[in-house]
C-alpha cells in the first residue's frame, strides 16, 4: 500500500490554518458539543515507560532498546519522545486519538512543550507522529511526514516493525537535534506557497467581482458550511475533557510532565 498524508502538497497549509482556527472554535462550541466530546472520548491506556506496545508489534529486544535510548535522550536533551503500538484507532483519526494521548500522558516538560509522541494503531495501517508546541521549530509537519514516508512505511510494508519504529525514532531525535533534512524542502516548500497563494488570489477574485457573484457566493457557502460541518470532531477534543488534569506516572522511566501540543506534526499509512 501506498502512504498517505496532506504534507506533500500545498494543502499542509489548509492543515496548518485549520489547526490554528480549532481551538478559538472549540471554545466557540455549543454545551452539546461539549458534552459530546466527553462522552465520545477515547480509552488511553496507561504508558509502560517510554514504549508502551499494547499492539505487540515489537520484539522484547526493540523494546529494550528504545527504552535505554529514549531515557538518555531525555537526560542528555531534556526531551521526552514516547512510543505508542495499539491495535486499533477505535473509529477515530490518527490525529485525534494522538491527540487525546498527549492530553492524558502529558509528555515534555511543562512551559518548554518540548514532547514528541510516535504513534502505531497496527490494524487501521496507520502512523502519526504528533509534536509538542515547543518542538515545531525543528520538526517540522513536512519533517515529521518525510520520517514517516521514507523511514517507516516502507519497512512497515515490509512487516518490519522493529526496524520501522527504531528507524522513525532515531530519525525524531536526529530532527529535534537538527541532524535530520528533508531533500528538496526549499524547492518544494517554494512551489507549494506560490500554488496557495494562487488558491488565496482566486477566491479573492471570485469574491470580489461582480459577474461571478453568484458563483463566488456558492463556493463560499459550500466550502466554508462543508467545512464547519464536520469540524468539532476534526479539530480533537476540549482540553481535559473526560480525562483527569495532569499527566500520571508511567512504567520504567517515563513520568508525563506537562507538555502542551497544538496539532503539529504528521500522519501516513503503510
Amino acid at each position: 500500500m501506498t502512504a498517505f498524508s496532506c504534507h506533500n502538497s500545498f494543502l499542509s497549509r489548509i492543515c496548518g490554518l485549520v489547526r490554528k482556527v480549532a481551538g478559538p472554535l472549540a471554545v466557540l462550541g455549543s454545551a452539546g458539543f461539549w458534552a459530546f466530546a466527553v462522552c465520545a472520548a477515547p480509552e488511553i491506556p496507561q504508558p509502560k515507560g517510554f514504549v508502551s506496545d499494547y499492539a505487540r508489534m515489537l520484539s522484547g529486544e526493540t523494546v529494550s532498546r528504545l527504552e535505554t535510548m529514549l531515557e538518555d535522550f531525555e537526560r542528555s536533551d531534556s526531551t521526552q519522545v514516547v512510543v505508542l503500538t495499539v491495535d486499533s484507532l477505535q473509529g477515530y483519526s490518527p490525529e485525534e486519538y494522538a491527540l487525546a494521548v498527549v492530553e492524558r500522558w502529558k509528555p515534555g516538560q511543562k512551559g518548554k512543550d518540548n514532547g514528541v509522541l510516535l504513534l502505531v494503531a497496527k490494524k487501521d495501517h496507520a502512523i502519526r507522529i504528533e509534536v509538542g508546541r515547543g518542538l515545531e521549530g525543528p520538526l517540522t509537519d513536512l519533517l515529521a511526514g518525510r520520517i514517516i514516508d521514507r523511514e517507516m512505511v516502507p519497512r512497515f510494508a515490509k512487516d518490519d516493525y522493529n526496524g520501522g519504529v527504531t528507524a522513525g525514532v532515531e530519525k525524531v531525535i536526529a530532527a529535534i537535534r537538527g541532524e535530520y533534512k528533508a531533500e528538496k524542502q526549499q524547492e518544494e516548500t517554494m512551489w507549494e506557497d506560490l500554488l496557495f497563494l494562487l488558491l488565496l488570489l482566486l477566491i479573492i477574485y471570485l469574491n470580489s467581482t461582480p459577474r461571478s457573484r453568484t458563483f463566488g457566493g456558492g463556493f463560499g457557502g459550500g466550502f466554508g458550511g462543508g467545512f464547519g460541518g464536520g469540524f468539532p470532531r476534526g479539530g480533537g477534543f476540549p482540553r481535559g475533557s473526560g480525562f483527569p488534569g495532569g499527566g500520571f506516572p508511567g512504567g520504567g522511566g517515563f513520568s508525563g510532565g506537562g507538555g502542551s501540543f497544538g496539532g503539529g506534526g504528521a500522519s501516513g499509512r503503510w
